[in-house]
């Protein structure tokens, strides 16, 4: 679990193919994410604004070729 900006609240990568351990991170990381405050909890208007524009050159570079064959 993480917040908005990245900040890491609890997981593992062990845990995937356990569900009490994916009980147990997901617990921890709700009980973080209550502590944070809300400017903590949320991106800032900049980091959202560069996130959208780095996800449009992403989605821009990944659609099929205008009359292209795919």
């Amino acid at each position: 679990m993480a917040t908005p900006n990245g900040l890491l609240l609890a997981g593992s990568h062990e845990a995937v193919h356990d569900p009490r351990k994916v009980e147990q991170h997901m617990r921890e990381g709700l009980e973080k994410w209550a502590t944070l405050s809300a400017d903590e909890r949320l991106l800032s208007k900049a980091e959202f604004a560069r996130a959208v524009s780095d996800l449009e050159v992403v989605e821009a570079q990944s659609q099929y070729p205008k009359d292209g064959l795919v």
